[in-house]
Formats: structure tokens, C-alpha cells, sequence
């Protein structure tokens, strides 16, 4: 099997997609590190830099962007989630767990000034158009970043915000996310979970676990956090390339499953079961 590289954007099913890809690996044959604040924190920093660049693992999932000194000769591939929903469900993890997140104003409240409080640098990169940031940026370490814990803030790439983009720019963008989208060898659909493991799978060879108890919810409820409608409209008005990046990812991805599935199914009766019992996932998905 071609050795893997899973392109790990937060807050996009990560845990559960490189849970199950990592079963069919021994220990021995995976990254132990998944960001460069792991890495930071580790007892030999440049060999665990030097192990993640020299090819030393079959399969490494990570925070570590597109970065070719990872990507090349591995099959490469990520996981995109609606970016409102991501957006909301790193809102909930930022507020669950505070220490992890050390530079974060633990005042910080839900009000109306919500997406002007996420404005500020220190924490910008985690709520506007992370997805985009991840597809397009080459994360690499460096030695300022190496002697902070919480580095994760310094390797974000170019600024996306929309205080910063010009028509021009906005246009280039775009062009930049279509040419990475389309040379990694797949991507998947978040909340197609199941299906995007179906479809990696048959594409690598393997057969890969799904969680049979795991349901991804779309929508809002599944976070337990509760936005006025004005945040709701901000926080997807100023993720627009995540938002371009997700619906033509979405766009494609049900173009190759659709023919995948008609070709399991060779007869029209399965095929429609199929749909039966996905309809209310796949009716969310595609409004």
C-alpha cells in the first residue's frame, strides 16, 4: 500500500477518519505527533521533524497543512466539513477546554460583538476559513515556533480575512483552492462520514472500520451552543472560501460516490434502498 498522508483540518471528524485509517498500521508505522505544538513540547524536537520529513512512517495524520516536504510520493488526502458547523464546533471546543487553548480570553463571552472578538490575530486562524488556510499553506516549524507550547497560533499561513482582500486577490484564491483541491488523490465529505470511508477505502485497497455508532448531525443543535441569528449570518459571511472550498468539494465528492454506489448496485432496487435509508442525510447535505 502507498504510504498516507491524511491533511488533518480541525474540527472536521480527524479523530474518528485517522482512528480508523491508523487500525490497518502498527504503532511502529504511524506519527505519534499530530501538530507542531506536540512536536514543541517533545524531548527532541528535530528528530520528530526529521522523522515526519524522511518518510519514516507508512501512514502520518496532522495539523500540518499542505506541505510538500510530507506530501511528496504519499497519497494525500483530507476531510471538509460545512464551514459554519466547523466554526461552531471549534467555538465549543475553545470554551470546553481553555487551558488547552492558553491564549485564549477565557472572559470572552457569546454576545452580539462575537465575530468582532474573533477579528483579533491571536485567534483569528481558528475561526475564518481554516479550511481554506490548511489547502492552500505550507505549515512549517520554526524556531520561534519550536520553543512556544502553544505555537498553534504562528503557522496559519496567509491572512484570509476579509479586512484584508481585495477583488483580485479574492479571484486568485479561488483559482488556488480548485488547483490544490483537485491534486489531492481524495477528499471526503464530513458530514458523508460513512461514505467518504467507503470510498477511500476502495480507492486504497482496504477495507476501513466504520463507527457504527457514530451519527454526524448537520446541523446546529449537534454543537449545544446557542448563536443569534445575526452571528450565525456573520460567521458564514466572512468564511466565503471555506464556504466556495466545501460546496465544490461537496459538488464532486456525491458525483463519485453517486457513480460508485450505481456500479456496487447493479440493480435498480438496491440502489434505491441505498437512498431509502441515507434520505434524510443525503436530503440535509444537498438543500
Amino acid at each position: 500500500m502507498q504510504k498516507i498522508y491524511f491533511l488533518h483540518i480541525p474540527k472536521t471528524s480527524g479523530t474518528s477518519t485517522y482512528t480508523s485509517i491508523r487500525s490497518i498500521f502498527k504503532e511502529s508505522e504511524y506519527n505519534p505527533y499530530l501538530n507542531w505544538q506536540q512536536i514543541s513540547l517533545s524531548n527532541d524536537k528535530e528528530r520528530a521533524i526529521n522523522d515526519l520529513y524522511n518518510s519514516k512512517f507508512r501512514f502520518i495524520v496532522g495539523h500540518f497543512g499542505n506541505n510538500p516536504k510530507i506530501t511528496k510520493g504519499r497519497f494525500v488526502f483530507s476531510m471538509f466539513r460545512n464551514p459554519l458547523y466547523r466554526t461552531i464546533s471549534q467555538l465549543k471546543h475553545t470554551h470546553k477546554y481553555p487551558i488547552d487553548n492558553g491564549w485564549f480570553d477565557t472572559s470572552f463571552h457569546l454576545d452580539s460583538n462575537l465575530v468582532q472578538n474573533l477579528l483579533k490575530p491571536e485567534i483569528a486562524h481558528r475561526f475564518y476559513n481554516v479550511q481554506t488556510r490548511y489547502l492552500l499553506s505550507k505549515f512549517e516549524p520554526s524556531k520561534y515556533i519550536l520553543n512556544l507550547a502553544s505555537s498553534e497560533s504562528y503557522y496559519c499561513g496567509q491572512d484570509l480575512s476579509l479586512t484584508k482582500v481585495t477583488s483580485g486577490s479574492s479571484s486568485l484564491i479561488h483559482i488556488g483552492i480548485l488547483i490544490k483541491l483537485l491534486t489531492l488523490n481524495f477528499f471526503g465529505i464530513c458530514e458523508l462520514h460513512e461514505e467518504s470511508l467507503i470510498l477511500l477505502g476502495n480507492i486504497i485497497g482496504v477495507s476501513l472500520p466504520i463507527q457504527e455508532e457514530r451519527q454526524m448531525v448537520i446541523g446546529q443543535n449537534s454543537e449545544s451552543i446557542e448563536l443569534s441569528t445575526n452571528n450565525l449570518r456573520l460567521l458564514t459571511s466572512v468564511n466565503m472560501y471555506d464556504s466556495f472550498l466545501y460546496e465544490t468539494a461537496k459538488k464532486l465528492f456525491i458525483k463519485k460516490w453517486m457513480i460508485f454506489i450505481k456500479s456496487k448496485y447493479n440493480f435498480v432496487g438496491g440502489f434505491y434502498d441505498y437512498v431509502r435509508n441515507r434520505e434524510s442525510i443525503l436530503r440535509e447535505i444537498l438543500q
